[in-house]
């Protein structure tokens, strides 16, 4: 049995993002996207310089703590599609050597509302999603 790798990972992608994913974020209001149900939560939260960025610890304490939508729309959106487009796909000039999590890949401010994460959420999601429809079998099979 062959598998078309492709089409099977493009059909996936866009199946949860169309289906569960992105209609989810429909109508997201900056109270929400901030909103910390709990005491403690993470979040993004300006730096000593007013730009946000991420609560977070080396290691992470267990159990790990509850997150906003704004820390998880920065994780996923900035650092597990955002960044590692970017190490895999470019545009990385200068930064050939950066490892797939390394955030000098996404020097972009952190979006400080939610219509702004939902764009920064959709550039991400489009760069991946067409980097990997743009490979054929046998790129896509390479490490």
């Amino acid at each position: 049995m062959t598998v078309n790798w492709p089409a099977s990972i493009l059909g996936q992608l866009e199946f949860y993002w169309d289906a569960h994913l992105r209609p989810r974020l429909e109508g997201l209001t900056d109270d929400e996207y901030f909103w910390e149900p709990v005491e403690g939560c993470w979040s993004l939260r300006p730096d000593a310089e007013g730009a946000l960025v991420m609560d977070e610890s080396d290691p992470a304490p267990v159990p790990p703590p509850v997150t906003t939508i704004a820390w998880r729309m920065a994780h996923v959106g900035r650092d597990v599609l955002g960044i590692r487009a970017r190490a895999f796909f470019g545009p990385n000039e200068g930064l050939e050597d950066a490892e797939m999590w390394d955030r000098r890949l996404w020097p972009d401010p952190l979006p400080g509302n939610a219509d702004d994460a939902i764009a920064m959420f959709e550039r991400s999601y489009a760069h991946w999603r067409d980097s990997v429809r743009a490979l054929d079998a046998g790129a896509i099979e390479q490490p």
